[in-house]
């Protein structure tokens, strides 16, 4: 009735299904319904006369015919000009004024792979009125019917009509039918105000403040397939690096077989860089992983053909020499608890004089 009046919006967001989180982009599809309820006391026909509107409590009205609030997605990354499908607006008698548009948005949202595919991601939806500050458009929760004809505001994205994403888990869709007081795995939602300082016509200094409610959505990534063409492959060559040691040393399969297992874990490698965002803070632990395995490759390879070079020269000039073979076998050998398979020659000289000696000490008894 003034243009000073204050309106309070209460303003909800339901999700019906998660469409694609692109990381490489770092954007977020979604398809929501949007819930708007006002009073606008300009539509109530409660106080007309005449028995001719008595029976009517409510219209149908296309959007462009009423006042309708200018909510905007804050961090939106869409081409397209019109996020919202149309749908009419419900006015009751009262002047209640009941508005439920389908969108689909495409968001920002910050991508975290550090635990990848174990990795929790937490996108932010906000809304606001693009125009009106606190002292025009008062911007609450929609309220959440936990009885019949009682209802309580509802800090948390709806779940009730959500179909369930085979890439993506969300807590909230297993609390949909729980009173939002009593939720505990969801994450809640927040309100934030922005201040802005403008000047006057005449140079004077005035301040404003929007409000915007910040939604949350948690989501868990389904590690299922990751675990089958990343996880399990890498355990398993991981294993193979041990046989590189199990062969033998007149072998040439020992060398063979690390580079191979080398050029597995580099298309791994490749794999996982084409399936995760290259613009990130962190990278991956699992890619961590393959490097290291790839460096563990490299050494023991290393090591295979050093192993291979002192047998092949081990024929051609003949034995060890003696304190170079008591500080491997001996010291090498007693830091890593290995045991020897052929003693060294002064310990077999020390055998065969005790032989004899037990043998000289019988000789007279028989």
């Amino acid at each position: 009735m003034n243009s000073s009046d204050l309106i309070t919006i209460e303003f909800g967001l339901a999700i019906i299904q998660i469409l694609d989180l692109d990381e490489n982009r770092q954007l977020l599809r979604t398809n929501c319904w949007l819930r708007y309820t006002w009073r606008d006391p300009l539509l109530s026909w409660d106080s007309w006369a005449g028995s001719q509107f008595e029976n009517i409590t409510q219209v149908r009205l296309f959007p462009y015919d009423v006042w309708t609030p200018d909510i905007r997605l804050h961090n939106f990354a869409d081409e397209r000009l019109l996020e919202k499908r149309m749908a009419r607006v419900v006015v009751y008698s009262d002047g209640t004024v009941l508005w439920i548009p389908q969108a689909l948005f495409k968001s920002t949202c910050p991508v975290e792979i550090e635990f990848f595919p174990f990795d929790t991601q937490v996108c932010f939806l906000e809304f606001g009125s693009w125009t009106y500050d606190v002292t025009q458009l008062n911007l609450t929760w929609f309220g959440f019917e936990y009885e019949q004809f009682k209802y309580e505001p509802n800090p948390y994205v709806d779940f009730t009509n959500y179909i369930k994403s085979n890439e993506w888990y969300s807590d909230g869709q297993d609390e949909f039918r729980t009173r939002p007081s009593m939720r505990s795995r969801q994450t809640r939602s927040r309100i934030r105000c922005t201040n802005r300082t403008y000047q006057a016509a005449n140079g004077q200094l005035y301040n404003r403040t929007y409000k915007r409610l910040e939604y949350k959505i948690r989501m868990h990534r389904n590690p299922h397939f990751y675990l089958s063409i990343l996880v399990l492959p890498c355990i398993l060559l991981s294993c193979l690096t041990w046989v590189i040691f199990w062969l033998p040393p007149e072998s040439p399969a020992k060398t063979q077989l690390g580079m191979n297992i080398f050029v597995a874990f580099f298309i791994l490698l490749l794999l996982l860089a084409e399936t995760t965002p290259s613009s990130v803070r962190t990278f991956p632990l699992i890619g961590y992983f393959y490097c290291l395995n790839m460096v563990t490759i490299t050494l023991s390879t290393f090591l295979a053909t050093l192993v291979i070079n002192l047998y092949i020269r081990a024929e051609k000039q003949g034995r060890l020499h003696p304190l170079l073979r008591r500080a491997l076998l001996e010291g090498l050998g007693r830091m890593f608890l290995i045991r020897q398979a052929y003693p060294l020659a002064d310990k077999q000289q020390q055998q065969q004089q005790q032989q004899q000696h037990q043998e000289q000490q019988q000789s007279p008894t028989r």
